[in-house]
């Protein structure tokens, strides 16, 4: 059975505690299929908790494959959740695992000690950001047709997953220059991984008015090394960013998907019809940026007289049409 669990860890070391329970679901058989980025929110505590209690969370969505019932999974979860030092402590104390079961495949299920869909799964950011992530078309059995991320976008506080830059370019805007000497890569990936983005691009190919187009052999020159050592990097870890990969260039997406990357995001905009077709094929993420013209054209801008809200959101509109 396909079910998406919640974990949560708020004391001491928050990150491997995530990361061995997930090995410890995995020793009792489930298959987990994707993990989801981790994200930090608030305790949730009422007024009268102790301020010691007030300890941030790291949270993630596993979704996995499983063989027990979901009594079972609920009795061993209680078992790992114990073995990890939880027992029988306040339920808004703080705690080194804590591992929900928010959906169980299509079912409706209520029982003494089970609500699936969970109940509270609609009013939690720090559940509905993760499981967007993973299945943002994904609708909740018994909460109508709304999504995921529908749900997750009528929520008033939103966590958002942070993208950290890495432009091995001479000429981009904010870092040209920096990271073309590969040796700097690595303590600036090192320090944004540190500071917990979700997300790293890497990007051979400037976008700012004037910058050089760059064809996709010099392109993929420029990136290729860099993608490998990070996925080299990230090899055997559990929690890890997700690698993205900035081009407008098909025959560069392609290879990025080959050599292992998790999203392209597309300077383009998906304007492109052999990028579209890649898209649509390759089971992976993609991310279509708003764009004027690109290359940049300097003389090319958003018309003054309109809300460029406005104009940014009918030309996304039209694109999901093409699309």
């Amino acid at each position: 059975m396909r079910v998406y669990l919640g974990l949560g860890s708020n004391l001491g070391d928050r990150r491997e505690h995530l990361s061995r329970a997930i090995d410890a679901l995995e020793a009792d058989g489930a298959t987990v299929a994707r993990v989801s980025p981790v994200v930090e929110s608030p305790a949730l505590l009422p007024d009268s908790a102790p301020s010691e209690w007030n300890l941030p969370y790291l949270n993630l969505v596993l979704e996995c494959t499983v063989r027990r019932t979901p009594e079972q999974l609920r009795a061993r979860i209680d078992e790992i959740q114990r073995d990890f030092g939880r027992h029988g402590a306040s339920r808004w104390s703080p705690r080194p695992i804590d591992i929900d079961i928010l959906l169980w495949g299509r079912e409706r299920i209520e029982t003494e000690r089970l609500t699936i869909p969970h109940r509270d799964l609609t009013r939690r950011s720090f559940v509905l950001a993760p499981l967007a992530a993973l299945a943002p078309r994904l609708t909740i059995p018994g909460r109508g047709e709304r999504t995921v991320l529908d749900w997750s976008m009528a929520l008033d506080q939103h966590i958002p997953l942070w993208m950290g830059i890495v432009n091995v370019t001479p000429d981009s805007f904010s870092d040209g220059g920096r990271f073309v000497d590969r040796e700097r890569v690595e303590p600036h990936v090192a320090a944004m991984d540190d500071a917990g983005v979700h997300i790293l691009d890497v990007g051979g190919e400037s976008t700012r008015p004037g910058a050089t187009p760059v064809d996709p052999a010099t392109e993929w020159s420029r990136v290729r090394p860099v993608l490998k050592r990070l996925i080299e990097r990230s090899a055997g870890r559990r929690l890890r960013p997700l690698l993205s990969l900035d081009t407008r260039h098909s025959e560069v997406a392609e290879k990025g998907l080959a050599l292992g990357v998790d999203i392209i995001n597309d300077v383009g905009g998906l304007t492109s019809p052999a990028m579209v077709a890649l898209a649509r094929d390759s089971g992976r993420d993609w991310v279509a940026m708003h764009h004027v013209t690109v290359p940049a054209d300097p003389e090319a801008t958003l018309p003054v007289d309109h809300d460029p809200y406005d104009g940014v959101e009918q030309w996304l509109r039209r694109r999901m049409e093409a699309w």
